[in-house]
């Protein structure tokens, strides 16, 4: 038994645009269900996160100072420095000001808005 059918519909999108015969469509449509759906969700996500890491070890074995795409060390190391220590100018931590000064911005416009 084929996995393709004709289809003997009349509507004239379901015919092929040059020769004009009827389309072909799958005889049965699996879908998947419960950890199947999750895991075919994560796919793209874990494919992309893997190349990332190979090109990054790769330019990072060319060229350690490279921060066009860093290793997972090195955007660790620099969260924790704009996360957790106070820059030496300010004593403030940059995380911190940032997100305060953010705050302020809307303020602004909630303000600006009324």
């Amino acid at each position: 038994m084929s996995r393709w059918r004709r289809t003997e519909s009349s509507n004239p999108s379901c015919h092929h645009p040059i020769s004009g015969t009827l389309a072909y469509e799958p005889t049965s449509k699996r879908t998947a269900t419960g950890r199947g759906r999750v895991l075919l969700g994560l796919l793209p996500i874990l494919t992309l996160i893997l190349v990332y890491l190979l090109v990054a070890s790769a330019r990072h074995a060319e060229n350690p100072r490279d921060k066009i795409t860093p290793i997972p060390s090195a955007m660790a190391a620099a969260v924790q420095t704009m996360a957790l220590q106070a820059d030496p100018r300010t004593g403030e931590v940059p995380m911190i000001a940032d997100t305060r000064l953010a705050c302020a911005g809307w303020e602004l416009l909630l303000l600006w808005r009324r």
